[in-house]
């Protein structure tokens, strides 16, 4: 279900992001942040307005990741990780997780969605001196020993 609901959903949201919202029903929660980082959980008449309001046809989106694990009541947890990249170069990357819902009769729906964009950061670089790396092997090697005896 992961790797069909993934391929189809952002395929919609490319070609016709207006029909998006039909993934949602009317009890539907979606997260979204504020410029202040904080997610807003938004009702379903939010949903159709937010879509649309990322044009993702001016982005390529890559997916990275999508897992997904089975959940309460039948339903699946989803999380998708990937990239929007603009027409100049520019790639955001983003995380969104889904929980699917079964629907009466088949098929489900999305219950729940939150979408983030990451900040770019840079890599932390840590470095030791050397007496604190030969403290560390040090340690470690003092576990594997009791470990072993």
């Amino acid at each position: 279900i992961c790797a069909v609901f993934v391929d189809q959903y952002y395929h919609i949201l490319h070609l016709t992001p207006d029909q998006a919202y039909k993934f949602y029903l009317d009890r539907n929660t979606i997260g979204r942040p504020r410029p202040d980082g904080v997610v807003e959980l938004k009702p379903l008449s939010y949903i159709n307005k937010s879509l649309i309001s990322i044009d993702f046809s001016k982005y390529l989106t890559e997916i990275d990741t999508a897992d997904a694990v089975s959940s309460h009541n039948g339903g699946t947890l989803i999380v998708v990780t990937g990239s929007l990249t603009t027409a100049d170069g520019v790639c955001t990357k983003f995380t969104q997780s889904f929980f699917l819902a079964p629907e009466e009769g088949g098929g489900c729906f999305v219950l729940s969605d939150i979408f983030r964009t990451m900040p770019k950061t840079s890599r932390l670089v840590i470095s030791q001196s050397d007496s604190q790396e030969n403290d560390i092997k040090g340690n470690v090697g003092s576990i594997v020993e009791s470990r072993e005896a």
